[in-house]
């Protein structure tokens, strides 16, 4: 069953995409998450996993967070590119997750856990990145309606437990 949001009947043979990419020099994934979840400390690849998940967080109060974060960014953002039929990619220490594109993106589930995703791949190398690299890629013209669009992801966060 094809999503509300997207566009019906495209006939153009050139997808539309924006691609956004923001890299850091910080503590990397692995230390950040490691102060809330200390069995990540030691394996880069389930602190990512950990970081993009909805509802996990490392923020802690500070001038610069709360630990009232939702922690969705990750997961929302994995989100948007798989919906649209884009790519996701994070990279920190010496792992890096990417989430390939979906191209029939009216079959759509996001999953809570990435690594679950059927379209992912998981690399480690040996020399390892002092800090954290996310991007996506957004195809544009896939998104009719960006109302029924956000409702669509909204709908793939699990619910809140009180």
């Amino acid at each position: 069953m094809c999503p509300k949001y997207l566009r019906k009947g495209s006939k153009q043979t050139t997808p539309k995409r924006v691609t956004i990419a923001v890299a850091d020099c910080g503590l990397g994934i692995t230390q950040h998450i490691g102060q809330a979840y200390p069995d990540v400390l030691n394996d880069t690849p389930q602190a990512l996993s950990l970081a993009m998940r909805p509802g996990i967080t490392g923020a802690r109060k500070s001038m610069y967070g709360s630990s009232d974060n939702a922690g969705a960014g990750l997961f929302i953002t994995r989100a948007i590119a798989k919906a649209t039929g884009g790519y996701f990619v994070l990279l920190s220490g010496n792992a890096a997750f990417r989430l390939k594109r979906c191209k029939h993106p009216g079959e759509l589930r996001v999953f809570w856990d990435p690594f679950d995703e059927p379209k992912h791949e998981l690399f480690t190398g040996e020399t390892p990145w002092q800090g954290t690299v996310a991007g996506v890629e957004v195809v544009t013209d896939q998104v009719g309606d960006f109302d029924e669009f956000f409702k669509w992801i909204r709908q793939q966060l699990p619910a809140k437990k009180h």
